[in-house]
This record gives structure tokens, C-alpha cells and sequence, in this order.
């Protein structure tokens, strides 16, 4: 695939939690997931030393690129990627 040359190594594994994009799943609308490596993660992300200095560059172009593709793939599909019927709100 496109994605392949550009470090995607699988499209089709489940999300596990915690991830933003879940919130439209469970509206029913489709997300996606794209993990780089993830070995810093928890160093540094979402504490004080996230910082525009810890950025790599390299990391920034790839997933960039990943998304970029996936979009125009996504865009360029013949039909809507399926939908789920989001749960309804219960009554109060």
C-alpha cells in the first residue's frame, strides 16, 4: 500500500482506550487511530516536559504524511466507510 514506504505497519488493529478519536465512534461516526512509536510516550507527553523542544522532526513529517494519505485514500473511497447506529440517549 501507500502507506507502507511511509512506516504503516497496520491499518486494521482495533484502538485501544483513551484515544480522542472513540468519542465519534461511539456517535457512530467512523475514527481513526494512527500510533507512531510510542517507546517516549510516557515520558514526556502530557506532562510539563511536553515541549516544542522534545518535537522530532522526523516523527512530525511522518505522521503527517500517514494522515495525509489515509485522508485522500478515505476521500477517494466509492462508497461512506460503514457506520454504526450510534446508542440513543435514555430517557430521563
Amino acid at each position: 500500500t501507500a502507506l507502507r514506504p511511509l512506516g504503516m505497519r497496520d491499518f486494521r488493529s482495533r484502538s485501544g482506550g483513551g484515544s480522542d478519536h472513540q468519542s465519534f465512534e461511539r456517535a457512530g461516526v467512523p475514527g481513526l487511530l494512527m500510533v507512531q512509536d510510542a517507546s517516549n510516550y510516557s515520558l514526556s507527553r502530557h506532562t510539563a516536559m511536553d515541549t516544542v523542544e522534545r518535537l522530532r522532526e522526523g516523527d512530525l513529517i511522518q505522521g503527517a504524511s500517514v494522515i495525509a494519505v489515509a485522508a485522500m485514500r478515505v476521500a477517494n473511497l466509492p462508497d461512506l466507510l460503514p457506520r454504526t447506529t450510534a446508542p440513543r440517549p435514555k430517557a430521563e
